[in-house]
Formats: structure tokens, C-alpha cells, sequence
């Protein structure tokens, strides 16, 4: 069987979906990239670094992972990730958050109880990590 992340069909929906995005503040990339990350997590899950101690109990750690798998998948995969990521504005875990949620706007990511795209604030700059 066909892996559906290579089907025509999956990349003819995301492009459709994508295409219902509009005009963003971020590279249409960005979009494709975060999709492209989150099929990659599970090999990035092992060096994801803990959260900060004062992150309250509430607090759901799938922001800081994501932001996180992101950051890794460009660092495995760009020659040079800061600049590509500066190219499609993304600049800090905000930015990630953004992206992620203008994914969960248009139906290619789903939010769960608890999730919140504040939860992306204040995580990292690309500076800081890369």
C-alpha cells in the first residue's frame, strides 16, 4: 500500500487547504514544513529538551513538543535553518504557534481539550535554540 503522506490525493488536499489559508503573515512553506514535522516527531521525541521547572501543572507540554519537533526537523534538514526559518518569519515558538494554528483553522491539524495556541508563547526564539 501506497504511504498516504506520498499520495497525490493527501498532497491535492493539503494544497486545497492551504489554499483556504489566505494571505498569512508566514511563507506558505512554513505551513508545509509544520505538516512535514509533525509526520517526522517520533524521531525527534528523544531529544526534546525537558520544559522549564516553573511551567504550571496546567500547562499541556504538546506546544513545547511541537515547537520543539519543528525546530529539530529544520536543523535535521536545512543546511542553514535559521535563515530558512527567517525567511518565512518565523522567529520564536509564537511563530510555530501561529503556523500550527492556522493548520488546526483549516482542518489539517486537530486541537484536543486543553490546547491552546498561547501555550506557544514565550518557548524559545530561534535565536536562543538554533
Amino acid at each position: 500500500m501506497e504511504n498516504w503522506y506520498n499520495s497525490v490525493e493527501y498532497h491535492s488536499h493539503v494544497a486545497e487547504r492551504l489554499d483556504a489559508l489566505g494571505v498569512t503573515a508566514y511563507d506558505r512553506e512554513a505551513y508545509e514544513f509544520a505538516l512535514e514535522a509533525y509526520q517526522f516527531a517520533h524521531e525527534y521525541h528523544e531529544n526534546i529538551p525537558a520544559p522549564p521547572k516553573d511551567i504550571e501543572l496546567t500547562y499541556n507540554i504538546s506546544a513545547h513538543n511541537y515547537a520543539y519537533y519543528y525546530l529539530l526537523h529544520a536543523k535535521a534538514v536545512f543546511e542553514n535553518p535559521i535563515a530558512t526559518l527567517k525567511s518565512w518569519d518565523i522567529l520564536s515558538s509564537r511563530d510555530i504557534g501561529e503556523v500550527v494554528y492556522g493548520l488546526v483553522k483549516v482542518g489539517l491539524l486537530r486541537e484536543h481539550p486543553g490546547d491552546a495556541k498561547e501555550q506557544f508563547e514565550g518557548i524559545f526564539t530561534i535565536n536562543d535554540v538554533l
